[in-house]
């Protein structure tokens, strides 16, 4: 159980996770920690065991079996507040955080799937081992607070995978061994502290972002929520505010928000 008293005597970081919060259960740490956000310290740490009603993009839920993965949220309250459209460098640093953790205590190799998706990738397909979901609160233009949710299957078994349009994997099936969810979690909260002071610096994380994005240089095909086709091309990358860039087959360049929107490989290469 990644409770205080087990985190604390270890626990390395600056300032993010001094202020923690471990939950058994819990419907949701992005929704209790977007709650009491005007109560919590800047890089307070919601984390638990089991998770019931986690927050995916487009209203999807990520369930977090009882001690087999990772949910984690992140409180941070920029100084002075950010430019709104930096929300987006929220959802690259913890992108990068996590793949650098599972390098560092896995032999699997991720990578990071455009708009936040940490997947494994074989042939023309994906599996998704975690994502990422970002909440900000904006005063006029400016971002003054903002909840990183991070989930990972870590110890998951083939047969307890949920079964969702991204085909999920886990830690433990791609690696084949059970990973220590304590020193995996260190590890990012670690590098997240490091890429986010880094870009309170002036340093973007859109170059090393850019560079793990899987997508880059694939065929897909871009829909909403609802299925209705947004762009079918192939994705050449993304701008400097993470947008994906995607060149249809008529040459030309079309800019996609993350927004409401899910990506595929084309399957018929």
């Amino acid at each position: 159980m990644l409770t205080s008293d087990f985190v604390n005597p270890t626990l390395s970081t600056t300032w993010v996770g001094h202020d923690w919060h471990y939950f058994a259960e819990i419907d949701s740490t992005n929704s209790w920690m977007v709650a009491k956000q005007e109560q919590l310290a800047h890089g307070a740490v919601a984390t638990a065991d089991c998770q019931t009603q986690g927050k995916g993009r487009q209203g999807r839920v990520w369930v977090t079996p009882r001690g087999q993965a990772l949910a984690v949220s992140i409180l941070f309250k920029p100084q002075p507040a950010w430019p709104a459209n930096r929300a987006a460098w929220l959802t690259m640093i913890a992108g990068l955080a996590a793949v650098g953790g599972i390098r560092q205590h896995t032999s699997v190799a991720v990578g990071l799937k455009w708009p936040n998706d940490v997947v494994v990738q074989e042939a023309a397909s994906w599996r998704k081992v975690g994502g990422i979901l970002v909440e900000g609160t904006l005063a006029g233009e400016h971002l003054t607070t903002a909840v990183v949710g991070l989930g990972l299957n870590v110890n998951l078994a083939a047969a307890d995978l949920p079964q969702t349009a991204l085909p999920a994997t886990s830690l433990l099936v791609e690696g084949g061994a059970e990973v220590a969810r304590w020193p995996l979690l260190h590890t990012i909260l670690l590098m997240l502290e490091q890429l986010y002071e880094a870009a309170v610096a002036g340093q973007s994380p859109h170059p090393a972002w850019a560079a793990e994005l899987l997508t880059t240089g694939q065929q897909v095909v871009v829909r909403t929520a609802a299925g209705e086709l947004v762009a079918e091309g192939v994705a050449t990358g993304v701008d400097d505010i993470g947008q994906l860039l995607v060149r249809g087959d008529n040459g030309q360049l079309q800019v996609i928000p993350a927004g409401d929107v899910s990506l595929r490989i084309k399957r018929d290469q």
